[in-house]
């Protein structure tokens, strides 16, 4: 899978707001391998007065990064953050791993709950934004909705995926999900570049947002040749969710083992799974994102995905 030409001739401007002090070294490199030009408090100009100049960054930026810290009071990222919101920016937050004190209004944008080390899963969440066609704020103002289903659209679908899964044809079998789920109404559906590829796809939704504090993260196999293979599969999708610092993932998968028991969720309670035709049958009469919130509340609250 590849991103699209217009995708890569994107150009962004970022500002990063941080404590004074803050080893930010991981996020500056990663911006800059991906030609994103940093928009710096440094590049203010001596004797002029702070706040209008930084306003002025924030203003000429298409994405803000703010990073909250526990040993630094981080007052002013989250004013200036709150500038960006305001200027409909995109947004993406950098936390402490456990930090439970992420303020509500910036709990809707992308949050990483990750060490400043992890150059990893820093490296992985801005594939994902940089990927991204354009901001779901902006979708938003379009008058993109995610609450539809798809009624008898979905057959055509459910007729395409079966024959993929008797051909055991992988790329096909993603090419449909992917399709699928874009025409159900989520605001962007991402796929992952390859040469830096974790997840099939990244889906956007202002409800995920709200939900994991993150897009949701996709893995799909056309077939599961057993159980000792479906295992292998969700750890490596539970290690894919940690090291991109995310909350939760979903599997879909198309031929293998039942997966609804709850001894399932032991090996990967991070990971929702759904075989494909269940999650297309769904999609007649649901929306993907209120199957994938109603697969989450089943496993908080009742332990079975």
């Amino acid at each position: 899978m590849t991103v699209s030409k217009k995708s890569d001739r994107r150009k962004w401007n970022c500002y990063i707001s941080a404590p004074i002090g803050t080893n930010i070294e991981n996020i500056r490199s990663s911006l800059l391998e991906r030609k994103v030009q940093l928009l710096l408090p440094n590049d203010i100009d001596d004797g002029h007065d702070l706040y209008p100049n930084v306003l002025d960054l924030i203003t000429n930026a298409d994405l803000v990064v703010g990073v909250l810290t526990r040993e630094r009071r981080s007052e002013s990222v989250i004013f200036e953050v709150g500038q960006a919101v305001a200027l409909g920016r995109q947004i993406v937050v950098f936390a402490p791993p456990k930090s439970r004190s992420i303020p509500f209004n910036l709990q809707q944008f992308l949050v990483l709950r990750i060490s400043l080390l992890n150059r990893k899963a820093i490296d992985f969440a801005f594939d994902q934004v940089l990927s991204a066609p354009s901001s779901p704020k902006k979708l938003e103002k379009m008058g993109v909705h995610n609450t539809r289903s798809m009624g008898a659209h979905i057959d055509k679908f459910l007729q395409k995926i079966q024959t993929a899964a008797v051909a055991n044809d992988g790329v096909r079998f993603e090419k449909i999900i992917t399709q699928a789920i874009r025409e159900s109404g989520v605001e962007i559906a991402v796929e992952a570049p390859l040469n830096s590829r974790k997840a099939d796809l990244v889906v956007w939704s202002d409800i995920f947002q709200s939900m994991f504090g993150h897009p949701l993260l996709v893995e799909m196999k056309v077939k599961l040749r057993c159980e000792e293979h479906a295992r292998g599969i969700l750890r490596q999708c539970a290690q894919m969710t940690a090291e991109s610092g995310a909350t939760w993932s979903l599997l879909i998968y198309g031929d293998g083992p039942s997966m609804t028991k709850i001894s399932w969720t032991s090996i990967a309670p991070t990971v929702l799974t759904i075989a494909a035709d269940d999650l297309l049958s769904k999609m007649r009469n649901q929306s993907f994102v209120n199957i994938v919130r109603n697969l989450r509340n089943q496993r908080v609250h009742c332990g079975i995905s």
